[in-house]
Parts: C-alpha cells; structure tokens; sequence
C-alpha cells in the first residue's frame, strides 16, 4: 500500500474527532479458521442494516410519505445499477460536509441492493460508538482477528463489521485495508462508512485499494471545484472516487 499521506482533500473540512458511547447488538463472530464461511448470527433475525443509538437519534430515517428524493440523482441511480450488476464491488463513503447526507446515502444504498438478492458487507469506520464487540478499531491496533470482527446474520445476506473497543482506527495501519479486501471473497459488495473527510480523518488508511471513494456532500459545487477533489483524492492514493451532490429535498407543506 502507499505511503499514508495528506492532501489537499483532508484539509477541505474542519477536524473533527469520532464521538463516543455505549451501543452495539450481540451477535455470534465468525470463526477465524473458515472466514469465507458465515457462521449465521443467533440474535439478528433482519435484513436491516443496524446502526448505532447516536446515528438513529442525530440521523434519523428520512419520512416514508416525503424520502429524501436519492430516485431523482442520476449519479446514485448509476452508482446502485453498478453495484448490482457488479461492475463495482467496493465501495467507500465519506461526508464533505453533512455526516446525516452521507448517512442518508448509504442507507438508501443499501436497502436497494439488497432487495435484488446481493449480499453486502458493512463497515463502520465512521461512527465511534464503542461496542460490545471487537471491531475495525480492535483489527486496525492488531488485538483482534479477521474472524473475530466478522459478524454475519442468519440469511447470509448481511455482514457486518462493527467499530470496536478503542477510540479510534490506528493511522498507519494496514490492517483496515487488508480486513476490506478480505469481505470482498465473502460478500458481493462492501459499503464501508468512513469518517468525515478532515485533517483528522482515517479515511487514508484505505487508500490503495480497489474501491470507489464516494464523497458526499449536500452542496452544490462550484465550476471545477469537483475535478479538483477528484484530483486530491487520487493524490491520497484513490484512483477511483466520484462527488455526489445529494439533491435537495423540497418542502411539503400541508
């Protein structure tokens, strides 16, 4: 992997720390001795991408009569068709600017295709909340194994990676990329949330592999200005990524 470095793109938004708290769902850890094979887990009987208490109280979901219009984006109607058809197995978001955007995002995402019969692997690496179980955190600092941060639900058809025990992801470890490119064997798709793009962003610790940086933003951009993110981005060792601009929701007045 490349050296981890900064850019230009790390310094487009305001430092901001992973929060902290209690949360997390038990759930059975794959064993590492067979990490293509899921052990299904006992306690999770839904294909609904869990989230942490902090993310349902600051981001709640959109209202079912007035969804945030993600159909009306091109963009994301062609992010989802490639992550279905496959021609995109990996994919990475992160927040410009509004963490909740980015949220809303992933969510629609995800609830897409998985209606279409692909099964998907989450990561969170954006979150902070601490959890019962070891996580990407516990991997990054090398005090847990592949199997034992691999949680995976009856169906099949989810995966899950939780944020662990620490505070945050170790900044030069290669560990987080190598755990991404691991789910890859196992699921059709990986949707990693990582955190917001800042000086102190671990967003690095992915760079160099084959994924898509998906970077969120509920701003419309100005002449150039996504050329050159795309630039900084691959700076930091992306070659893929692409802006997407969430389309603004219209009020509903009764």
């Amino acid at each position: 992997f490349p050296t981890r470095r900064s850019s230009d793109l790390l310094a487009r938004a305001v430092p901001q720390g992973p929060g902290q708290g209690q949360g997390g769902v038990q759930k059975t850890p794959v064993p590492e001795a067979e990490p293509a094979t899921l052990t299904p887990s006992i306690a999770s009987d839904t294909r609904e991408v869990v989230f942490s208490d902090r993310e349902q109280k600051e981001h709640p979901k959109p209202d079912a009569k007035h969804p945030l219009p993600m159909q009306s984006s091109p963009e994301i109607q062609a992010l989802m068709g490639a992550l279905v058809r496959g021609a995109e197995k990996t994919v990475i978001l992160a927040a410009l600017d509004s963490q909740a955007d980015c949220s809303a995002v992933g969510q629609f995402l995800l609830e897409h295709i998985m209606k279409q019969g692909t099964s998907v692997a989450v990561v969170d690496a954006e979150s902070g909340e601490i959890s019962e179980q070891p996580g990407i955190t516990d991997r990054s600092a090398g005090q847990a194994e592949f199997g034992e941060v691999v949680f995976g639900n009856e169906d099949g058809d989810l995966t899950e990676v939780f944020w662990g025990s620490l505070p945050k992801i170790m900044p030069q470890s290669d560990k987080p990329a190598t755990l991404v490119q691991a789910l890859t064997d196992i699921c059709d798709t990986v949707v990693v949330f990582a955190e917001k793009v800042s000086i102190a962003s671990s967003l690095p610790v992915f760079s160099g592999i084959d994924a898509t940086l998906v970077l969120v933003t509920g701003k419309p951009l100005g002449k150039g200005e996504a050329e050159a993110i795309s630039v900084d981005a691959e700076a930091l060792g992306f070659k893929k990524s692409m802006v997407l601009v969430v389309p603004e929701q219209k009020l509903h007045v009764a």
